[in-house]
């Protein structure tokens, strides 16, 4: 695989599991706070290695921007929403 096209794939899979991640309601149960959990750790785990390989700085700027923590406090946003309410 191509460096852009893997630098491609790795934004667009990031930006998928953040989305899944933000819209799983964690005051639903118990279970979905662990899938949840299990997202954030995963979601982390890959800023962390891209951070180590060098590769963050290639990402698009909402990945480069993103905090892995909001999405257990509560205040991550959608990589689709474009602000004006509606997705894309």
């Amino acid at each position: 695989m191509e460096k852009e096209s893997f630098i491609y794939y790795l934004n667009d899979t990031l930006k998928q599991c953040i989305d899944r991640a933000i819209q799983i309601d964690q005051k639903k149960s118990d279970f979905d706070k662990g899938v949840a959990f299990g997202f954030y750790e995963v979601i982390s785990h890959f800023f962390n290695q891209a951070e180590g390989f060098g590769i963050l700085p290639e990402l698009d700027s909402y990945l480069q921007e993103f905090d892995p923590d909001n999405l257990l406090n509560g205040k991550a946003k959608s990589p689709f929403d474009r602000g004006d309410g509606l997705s894309n």
